[in-house]
């Protein structure tokens, strides 16, 4: 029996349009922007950790597809990546 949770997983899984990933990505971060950097660390993974378990996705895949969308770096959404490690280098690690 398919679940709505299942669906999900799958649709997470086979997931390949990471372009659209770009906006969502700075609104998460420019929602906790006026936060700490370890706060902002940690309540990013907090909700990230919520979201799957209470989905039942393994995180530990989640971070494994969102690394292989990091070798192509030089795809659609890669300013906004780049811009955003820059963001955590410069700005967090200060």
């Amino acid at each position: 029996m398919l679940t709505q949770s299942s669906g999900l997983r799958n649709r997470v899984r086979w997931f390949s349009a990471p372009r659209v990933l770009r906006v969502p990505m700075i609104k998460v971060i420019d929602s906790i922007q006026d936060e700490t950097g370890e706060i902002q660390i940690l309540s990013a993974a907090l909700a990230f950790y919520a979201l799957c378990k209470g989905t039942d996705i393994n995180y530990i895949e989640v971070i494994e597809m969102i690394e292989r969308m990091e070798s192509h770096i030089d795809g659609p959404y890669a300013n906004q990546f780049k811009a955003m490690m820059a963001y955590a280098k410069g700005e967090l690690n200060g």
